[in-house]
């Protein structure tokens, strides 16, 4: 009996474990759409990733990217609303997310002049490009 209850126990601790190790192994071989959307000229690619098997997550990726290719990018990605301060004023809070956890590397513009979106107000999902100095930062989140 003590075995089968051992079992059990070991068995619903690893299997979660084991869940998301083979997810962070899989998007770490698989690239996202957001970087197999990147332009051929894209430099210095770092990605980072964190979620699991539940619907909140963020993704971040930055890279350096020469100015006439970002319309490429926006492109490829679908965004073709570029954040205005008169129109979205009331969203700008939520466009303008800051992500607390994220890596040291991740250093985006504060400004939303180059900032280009997927959001609609009410919605738990929100789809961001910035442009800065050479350098893209895409980054999508659901919550």
């Amino acid at each position: 009996m003590k075995l089968t209850k051992r079992g059990c126990l070991l068995s619903g601790c690893l299997t979660p474990i084991l869940a998301i190790a083979f997810s962070i192994i899989i998007s770490s071989l698989i690239p996202s759409a957001a970087r197999k959307a990147l332009p051929s000229s894209a430099r210095n690619i770092q990605e980072h990733y964190i979620g699991g098997f539940h619907p909140d997550f963020v993704r971040l990726l930055k890279a350096e990217l020469p100015e006439e290719d970002l319309s490429t990018y926006l492109s490829n990605l679908n965004l073709t609303v570029k954040y205005d301060p008169e129109i979205h004023s009331k969203i700008k809070s939520t466009i303008n997310i800051r992500y607390g956890d994220a890596p040291n590397w991740w250093d985006e513009p504060h400004s939303l002049d180059q900032c280009y979106f997927d959001y609609t107000q009410g919605d738990e999902y929100l789809k961001r490009v910035k442009w800065k100095n050479g350098w893209v930062y895409f980054s999508v989140t659901s919550w």
